[in-house]
Order: C-alpha cells, then sequence, then structure tokens
C-alpha cells in the first residue's frame, strides 16, 4: 500500500510539470511570427519629430517662391503671394539679396527706366540715376538725346556728352558734328564753330583750311580766304598780284578773329602750250589751242576758283576793249599789258564772285558814280571794287562754285 501512494505522488509531480511546460509554449510567439495585440506607444521624441515634419514653421514659409518667407514680405511690404511686387521684372529675393534695388518701386534710382530693363538690358546700374556720371540720367540719354549711358563720351570726341549738349551745342552722337573733318574737341581747341562746318564762310571747310596745308597754303578757318587757280599763256605779274591781294586785305568785311579784309591767293597752275588758245562760247564754255586741244571747265583743285589766261577771248561786242569772259565757274582772261591783264582778271573774278550792281558791264554810270573794276568805264589800270560790291562778294564767297564742301574735303592734301 504504502508502494502504490508513492508512485502516485510521482505521476502527480510529473504531470504538474508537464502541464507548466505545455502552458508556457502556448504563450510563446512562433518564431519569424510577432505576436498579436495592442501596439507599443512611441516614444515622446518620436512623437515630436513626426509633428515637425507634418507642420512647417509659419516663419519660413514662402508662397511666392521670390526667396523672402511670408513673414519677412509682411515687414517689407511686398507682397507674399506676388514672387515680382514691383513687376519690373525682378523676383523680391533677388532685387533684395543680389540688385539691392527696392522691390516695391519698379524704378529704384528713378531714372525712367525700370530696373529689370537696366540689369537686362542696357547694363546700367538700377540704383544710380546717371550710371556713367556724365551729368545725363540714364532714361534721358536712352530716351531722349540716343546717347549711351554706360559711356561718359558717347562718340569718343573727348568731349562729355552733358558738355556737348548743354555748354557746346555739339551732337554728342557725332565726333565731328558739322562733318568738316575736325573733331569737335579739336575745334573747341582752334576757337572754330564746331556746329558750322566753315567758321569764317569762305566756302572752305574748316577741316580743309586747318590740314590740308598743301593744297590750301596759308589758309585759316578764322579768317576769309579765296584760293584761285589760274592756267595761263603768260603769268600775273608779283606787282600785279600785290596790288590785287592789298585790295583785298583792305576789304571792309569782317572775320571771326576779329580782323578784317579777305586773304587772296593766286596759284599760277598749268602753263599752256600753244600759240593760239582761246576761250568761246559755242553750247558750251571751251579753252584750250584752236587748233585743238583738251576741253576743260573746272579747276584740278576743289575749292579753287578758276581763271585762264589766253591769247584771245571771242566775246559778245559790247565787252571791254580788252576781253574777258566768265560763265558759272570758270573765266577767260584776255593776254594784254600787265596792267591791263590785271584789271581783266579782277573783273572776270568779280564775275565768279556774284557782283550784281546795276552798274556791272555797262557804260551807264560814270566810274566817279561807280567806281568799280566791273564799271566798263574804269580805267584800264584799275583794280579796285566799290563798296558796295564788297556786300555781294561777302555773301557769295561763303560757297565756291563748281564745287561742294564734300568734295572739297574729299580730296587729297597734295596740290594738283
Amino acid at each position: 500500500m504504502q508502494k502504490t501512494r508513492i508512485a502516485l505522488l510521482l505521476l502527480t509531480v510529473a504531470l504538474a510539470g508537464c502541464s507548466g511546460i505545455l502552458q508556457e509554449d502556448s504563450t510563446a510567439p512562433a518564431d519569424g511570427i510577432e505576436e498579436s495585440g495592442t501596439e507599443v506607444p512611441p516614444t515622446q521624441t518620436e512623437q515630436t519629430a513626426t509633428q515637425a515634419t507634418a507642420t512647417p514653421d509659419p516663419a519660413d514659409i514662402d508662397s511666392d517662391n521670390d526667396g523672402l518667407s511670408n513673414a519677412r514680405e509682411q515687414k517689407l511690404s511686398t507682397d507674399p503671394n506676388n514672387s515680382d511686387t514691383d513687376e519690373d521684372g525682378l523676383s523680391d529675393g533677388a532685387e533684395l539679396n543680389t540688385h539691392g534695388t527696392d522691390p516695391t518701386i519698379a524704378d529704384t534710382d528713378g531714372d525712367g527706366l525700370s530696373d529689370g530693363v537696366e540689369l537686362n538690358t542696357h547694363g546700367t546700374d538700377p540704383t544710380i540715376a546717371d550710371t556713367d556720371g556724365d551729368g545725363l540720367s540714364d532714361g534721358a540719354e536712352l530716351n531722349t538725346h540716343g546717347t549711351d549711358p554706360t559711356l561718359v563720351d558717347t562718340d569718343g570726341d573727348g568731349l562729355a556728352d552733358d558738355a556737348e549738349l548743354n555748354k557746346h551745342g555739339t551732337n554728342p552722337r557725332a565726333n565731328d558734328t558739322d562733318s568738316d573733318g575736325l573733331n569737335d574737341d579739336r575745334e573747341l581747341d582752334l576757337r572754330t564753330d564746331a556746329s558750322d562746318s566753315d567758321t569764317d564762310d569762305d566756302g572752305l571747310p574748316d577741316g580743309a583750311e586747318v590740314d590740308m596745308t598743301d593744297r590750301f597754303p596759308g589758309a585759316d578757318p578764322l579768317q576769309k580766304d579765296i584760293f584761285v587757280e589760274v592756267d595761263y599763256k603768260s603769268r600775273l605779274s608779283r606787282s600785279v598780284i600785290r596790288d590785287m591781294t592789298d585790295e583785298f586785305e583792305q576789304a571792309p568785311i569782317e572775320n571771326p578773329d576779329g580782323s578784317s579784309g579777305i586773304d587772296l591767293h593766286i596759284d599760277h597752275d598749268d602753263n599752256l602750250r600753244c600759240e593760239d588758245a582761246s576761250g568761246y562760247i559755242r553750247d558750251q564754255i571751251r579753252y584750250g589751242c584752236k587748233s585743238g586741244g583738251k576741253t576743260v571747265t573746272s579747276p584740278d583743285n576743289a575749292g579753287y576758283y578758276y581763271i585762264q589766261i589766253v591769247s584771245t577771248v571771242k566775246r559778245p561786242g559790247n565787252a571791254m576793249s580788252n576781253g574777258g569772259l566768265a560763265v558759272d565757274s570758270v573765266a577767260f582772261v584776255e593776254l594784254a599789258s600787265d596792267e591791263a591783264t590785271g584789271h581783266i582778271f579782277m573783273h572776270e573774278l568779280g564775275h565768279l564772285l556774284d557782283i550784281y550792281d546795276p552798274g556791272v558791264d555797262s557804260r551807264e554810270r560814270g566810274y566817279s558814280e561807280y567806281p568799280s573794276v566791273m564799271n566798263y568805264l574804269s580805267p584800264d589800270d584799275s583794280l579796285g571794287y566799290a563798296r558796295s560790291d564788297w556786300k555781294d562778294i561777302n555773301r557769295s564767297v561763303q560757297r565756291v562754285p563748281g564745287t561742294t564742301e564734300r568734295e572739297i574735303i574729299d580730296q587729297s592734301n597734295e596740290q594738283e
């Protein structure tokens, strides 16, 4: 009986141990399989990070993507919903952070050009009204004067744009305002008029008088000059030339430099090498040898008056006893004694200079009434013009017949 109790006790203990084992195994999860049920709540740190990602800080929001937060735009009075508040072509952020312009004003420097146009089109400074510092605003240079707002001297003539416009009256876009062959700054140094191609009104551009010293020797842009090219059978005598130049020097005509008179320059050019040179009209002016020869009606040098001294001149029956003839821009003088040749020369030159007194080519007024070499009743040795003649000369000398200022300037300096 005792043995039976011991056996039952051992069996009970064994079964109890197996029951505990089975109970523990039934509650443990299988390998690789998570236990089902309520999730473990996140920690406080993890929860805060998740909330920060889902809800950005209002202070950092940039609604219009212009590089400025809404909060900053409110402080700046810019529109947080418009990337370009002043609509000048630049974003608000670029204006503040890059260009230094005002994002609320389309034209920061008030020069008449929007900031975007200054930066992206003209290359001017949108924060300075006068980028090149020449005294003209950028807007005025572009919209009014046509000058370069980035260059003090647009035309490169040595004069600032503002000085040309407001002081000298010259063109800041052209280095030679009057197209006379001299730059504007050089004219100021020479005291010639930079806006007048012929300061002394003698028909010769200032540039030709200054720079063409071989073709126009002794010319002065501030004093009237007359150059005469002479083709001849025989030269004028020195004494006659001296008397003629003296007559012009004493002319009652004022010059820009304060002097009076005209400088007459006589250039003996070509010697006519034939026995019977003559000038005459048959449909056109011709001159040369009667037996044949070259027909020429203009001088070799543009800017010169042209006279030919020939053996004989066919002329109207009511002309002077000694012959002469002038038509358009050429005149012929019949060779005679020195004094008579000089007399005819001055008469025909007077025609080239457009003297139109009623007594010209007439015997109706006595020499005392009209004391001029243009009067048919004048003595054969007279060389002078009447005071009324000089008024005509002063007017006509402003243009040399048979040429233009452009032709004068475009020729070489070498005299022909």
